[in-house]
């Protein structure tokens, strides 16, 4: 372990979760923590919204909580790869707000051994990144998860990614600074189709790292469904 330690800082090789050093196995995030997320694999959740159920709808192979049973969607299908909270928490937040753009591969090879990941993108026709507005791209340096979809494309032949068909028109304020009526208002007309001609008739995976309310899901796929699209289908890391 001694030695392990005085590896790490001799060749500046820290985990991005935890921080204890990396052995020449490991990278950017140590065996432990990867070991320590949480996934959604083995639960059966809302194919609308996400959360783990236990009084459930069965459609087709599907699960609909109560809740969701009683609302009209504008996508079809949403996977979460696992829940907000513990490793895969810590994870996120480093990823968007200090600068580890290079955790993007890590989300990446999570996702391809998820076969439930696998199978919910298999009729994808069309991957579209949620946009971020100029001003916080410019502050970030990278859209986080259009850098996870060029590394699953990378691994995925074949997949296409459309990172412009959908811009962010107008900043809104941070979604979690807001309750759930606020967060719809905030984000309605945020977004434009910029080609509905790329988009018509397409089956397509909008993928986003972080679901809460589903507001601005739900209000990009609107305005993709006006735009054509056959079928909308949304993944994300958390939620």
């Amino acid at each position: 372990m001694i030695f392990k330690e005085f590896l790490a800082f001799l060749f500046n090789r820290y985990c991005a979760c935890c921080g204890k050093g990396l052995s020449f196995s490991e990278q950017t995030v140590c065996s432990l923590c990867l070991d320590s997320i949480e996934t959604f694999e083995e639960i059966i959740t809302c194919s609308k919204c996400g959360k783990p159920v236990r009084d459930y709808t069965p459609s087709a192979d599907n699960y609909i909580c109560g809740i969701c049973s009683r609302k009209r969607f504008h996508y079809s299908e949403l996977y979460v790869f696992g829940p907000y909270k513990g490793k895969l928490k810590d994870l996120l937040i480093t990823y968007k707000f200090r600068n580890r753009s290079d955790l993007s591969e890590i989300f990446a090879e999570l996702l391809m051994l998820d076969e439930r990941f696998l199978d919910f993108i298999s009729d994808g026709e069309l991957f579209i990144p949620v946009p971020l507005s100029d001003k916080r791209l410019n502050f970030r340096g990278y859209n986080q998860v259009y850098l996870i979809l060029k590394h699953l494309k990378f691994r995925l032949h074949g997949l296409k990614i459309e990172e412009r068909v959908i811009k962010r028109v107008r900043e809104t304020e941070f979604q979690k600074n807001l309750k759930i009526t606020a967060r719809r208002a905030n984000i309605r007309g945020a977004f434009h189709v910029t080609s509905e001609e790329t988009v018509k008739g397409k089956n397509i995976v909008l993928f986003d790292d972080i679901y809460t309310t589903g507001a601005t899901a739900g209000e990009i796929s609107r305005i993709l469904k006006r735009a054509g699209a056959r079928k909308i289908k949304v993944a994300v890391i958390a939620r």
